[in-house]
């Protein structure tokens, strides 16, 4: 018997709270993480080296645009075009508080099961490999 394991999908909710506590913004994230693994590694890497740049002059306005744009593009990713501008607009474009607010949601719900998804893709091409060898070697 041959088994597949399929790659869940994420589902999640981001909430967003005013100062009293009332729910000012709800954005449903569904994605299907074969749809966008490919975008998501390329934008989280294009994101290191922009926080790199800005650790090496903070003060440069081009690549603090640049960390903008790749940021906003991740929002994409993870929300949906219109729920990037949703966010955009509930934040009033304050950078900062969108970041500061969004990137725990990110790095602690939506990245390890992304994550998850790659290692548990590299088992599967690994136990592939592995019988294509021994079949190889009977052949």
């Amino acid at each position: 018997m041959y088994k597949v394991r399929k790659v869940s999908d994420i589902h999640e909710e981001f909430v967003v709270e005013n100062e009293s506590g009332e729910t000012i913004l709800t954005l449903l994230v569904n994605i299907v993480i074969d749809d966008i693994l490919t975008s998501y590694n390329r934008l989280r890497r294009l994101l290191g080296e922009a926080q790199e740049k800005l650790r090496k002059d903070p003060e440069c306005t081009e690549y603090q645009e640049y960390y903008g744009t790749v940021f906003v593009e991740l929002l994409k990713v993870i929300f949906g075009v219109d729920g990037c501008k949703e966010l955009l607009e509930c934040y009033e474009n304050k950078y900062d508080k969108l970041l500061s607010d969004t990137a725990p949601f990110i790095v602690e719900c939506i990245n390890p099961k992304i994550s998850a998804a790659m290692q548990a893709r590299a088992e599967q091409y690994r136990r592939l490999a592995n019988t294509k060898k021994r079949n190889w070697k009977r052949g």
